[in-house]
């Protein structure tokens, strides 16, 4: 599991990566909206999981991904500057 993160880790820089920098283009949005998505997936599974094991202290994941779509906002707007 440790090594699917990792991959799955890197897919999503360099998604952000090209996503930022081809903004303008259609696929550079898109990139971007599902880069978003999969961030929210993952923060999703991971409280499901903590559920499931009944570990309610959830706080930590959703600042997570909170701090991460907020880094993509500011690199967006860097990007447009």
């Amino acid at each position: 599991m440790k090594y699917i993160n990792n991959i799955e880790n890197t897919f999503i820089f360099l998604g952000i990566f090209y996503g930022i920098n081809n903004i303008e283009q259609l696929l550079g949005i898109i990139l971007l909206i599902l880069n978003i998505f999969l961030i929210l997936f993952k923060t999703i599974y991971k409280i499901i999981l903590k559920i499931k094991n009944k570990q309610y202290n959830i706080e930590k994941d959703i600042e997570n991904a909170i701090d991460e779509i907020e880094k993509l906002k500011g690199e967006e707007n860097a990007s447009n500057k």
